[in-house]
């Protein structure tokens, strides 16, 4: 298949230039590129690249910023055989190809033809669920929908990368109608009731930080540190609810929990590596930033880089924050390291709460000074000393920022919390991890420390868990949260701790499915306390997914 689709191109793309080696030239000049930068992926992230992937080209300057390519004798040696085959077909082809005299109608009707094939391969393999199902499938092309690394080794790169096109293109379920929602509507008549019982203030302050990479390198054995980088926030966690955010993505894609956190949606019912405020948020959208903003808050984002990354400025348009600030309206802001220090996003929030007093305030944060790589020194000092036994090199000295970042995120957020007691005004404030870093190439630091005990990260769900805390500035110790949760069920407990009474439905519908499943990702489930347990699917699980479809891309029945 994969033959296939390389021939049909070549055919296509001789056909569409005068001279044909041009094409064929073009041809494998791309394919090459495509197959070098998935090496790289690979080798960083663990992960193939997907037609999702391509959305984010727009930002291909800032993602090189964040990558050190691992060069490899092989990648050297494959791009000089390119070279010189390149070199070769077009020497020959020059030499002894036949001159023909050009034909426009036998032109334009080849070119037509290649055309139709090229398009027709593209198809079959992208978007044709009889070719995959009644061809691909008995032939033996894994279609695993969500394990991609495992279909790149049995499949290779293109067929990996094509079959995934469809993932691009929204699909209604079947089931989907009025009558189907409305259906599941009638079924919990009482859902609004339950919960505003949670309630534990009465329109209190919220804000929320979603912290670059935050992480507990305790959790790696052969390593020693010379103090606990996360010392004030497991202190402050013995007190407050507290425990693991399974993240639904590792080392990079921040946008998927953040988007999770803000809407109460689910990243498990969208497809293999989305982008979900590009794909999915078009539209005005029920989400946590309207709610409250609906109940009276000032709404405010921060993020202490680029606003326009991952198309956040359209997508927090849309889910209805009052004001959005990214690292371009912060000129004079302290760096540490190559980013904006997470002690100057602290002083942002109490900022931003200070022009707000009087008026209840949402605010959401997402931070960027722990951001990898870690392939280059950023530090000139570092608070923690750091020493393994199996870990050495560029590894070890990867490892030394990740920790000094994890300890300047502590510190920032013990100040912030330090500050809130001072303040009269109900606040309650959650911290928690996006998703693990990267430490090492190919997680080379999570092997040796024996954390990453198998080949593929989704059958090592530790790789995906980071801590979680909300703290408030009244009593909630008596508040209980499980020990495992999802960013949407932890955005959603934040808007029922502050009390916020006028909620859309699908809010605390959203919130018994969590009652029920404190954890839904692509390759984890867990059960209402945060033990997992097999994934399968169960009617709630279908009554979330349905609902959700309805809220993000359906007609809002459930909101009528």
């Amino acid at each position: 298949f994969s033959y296939v689709f390389i021939l049909s191109a070549n055919w296509f793309f001789s056909k569409l230039f005068i001279k044909r080696f041009i094409g064929i030239g073009l041809v494998n000049i791309l394919l090459f590129i495509f197959a070098f930068a998935n090496v790289v992926a690979i080798t960083i992230t663990g992960d193939p690249i997907l037609p999702a992937d391509m959305i984010l080209t727009k930002n291909a300057g800032e993602l090189a910023s964040f990558i050190s390519i691992p060069w490899k004798a092989p990648m050297f040696i494959s791009a000089a055989l390119l070279v010189l085959h390149l070199f070769l077909y077009t020497f020959l082809e020059i030499k002894f190809a036949k001159k023909k005299k050009h034909n426009i109608v036998c032109g334009v009707l080849s070119l037509l033809l290649s055309c139709a094939l090229f398009g027709g391969v593209c198809y079959s393999l992208g978007y044709s669920k009889a070719v995959k199902e009644n061809v691909l499938e008995p032939c033996g092309v894994q279609l695993s929908g969500y394990y991609t690394i495992s279909d790149y080794k049995t499949n290779g790169l293109i067929l990996t990368f094509m079959t995934h096109l469809g993932d691009l293109v929204t699909e209604k379920p079947y089931e989907y109608s009025a009558e189907r929602v409305n259906g599941i509507k009638a079924k919990y008549p009482d859902i609004e009731n339950g919960f505003l019982a949670g309630a534990l203030a009465e329109n209190a302050n919220v804000i929320a930080i979603q912290s670059e990479s935050l992480w507990d390198p305790y959790r790696m054995d052969h390593i020693t540190l010379s103090e606990d980088p996360l010392k004030n926030i497991k202190e402050l966690s013995k007190s407050c609810p507290s425990g693991y955010m399974l993240s639904p993505v590792f080392g990079c894609n921040t946008c998927v929990p953040e988007f999770e956190f803000l809407t109460g949606f689910s990243s498990s019912f969208l497809k293999a590596g989305t982008y979900p405020y590009t794909q999915y948020i078009h539209r005005d959208i029920m989400s946590l930033p309207r709610t409250f903003k609906q109940n009276g808050y000032r709404s405010i984002a921060l993020h202490t880089y680029d606003k326009y990354f991952y198309n956040r400025d359209g997508a927090y348009d849309f889910m209805g924050f009052d004001e959005f600030y990214g690292s371009q309206d912060m000129p004079d802001a302290e760096r540490k390291g190559p980013y904006i220090a997470d002690m100057e996003l602290t002083r942002m929030i109490i900022s931003r709460y200070e022009e707000s007093r009087g008026k209840p305030l949402f605010l959401y944060a997402v931070s960027m000074q722990n951001h990898g790589n870690y392939q280059n020194q950023r530090y000139d000092e570092y608070d923690v000393e750091v020493t393994s036994d199996t870990v050495s090199g560029n590894d070890l000295n990867g490892l030394k920022d990740a920790v000094q970042g994890i300890f300047d995120i502590d510190k920032s957020f013990y100040e912030l919390v330090q500050y809130f007691e001072t303040v009269e005004e109900p606040t309650i404030i959650v911290i928690y991890g996006d998703h693990l870093p990267f430490l090492g190439e190919n997680s080379s630091t999570f092997r040796s420390t024996e954390f990453l005990k198998t080949d593929y990260l989704v059958e090592n769900p530790c790789m995906y868990e980071t801590p979680y805390l909300i703290w408030a500035n009244f009593d909630i110790s008596n508040a209980k949260t499980p020990q495992r949760i999802s960013p949407a069920y932890l955005g959603i407990t934040a808007l029922k701790y502050a009390g916020v009474e006028n909620v859309p439905w699908n809010i605390p519908f959203f919130n018994y499915c969590y009652g029920v499943h404190s954890v839904y990702q692509h390759s984890l489930l867990t059960d209402k306390d945060g033990e997992f347990i097999p994934k399968h699917d169960d009617e709630i699980t279908d009554e979330y997914r349905l609902i959700q479809y309805d809220c993000l891309s359906g007609s809002e029945y459930c909101l009528k």
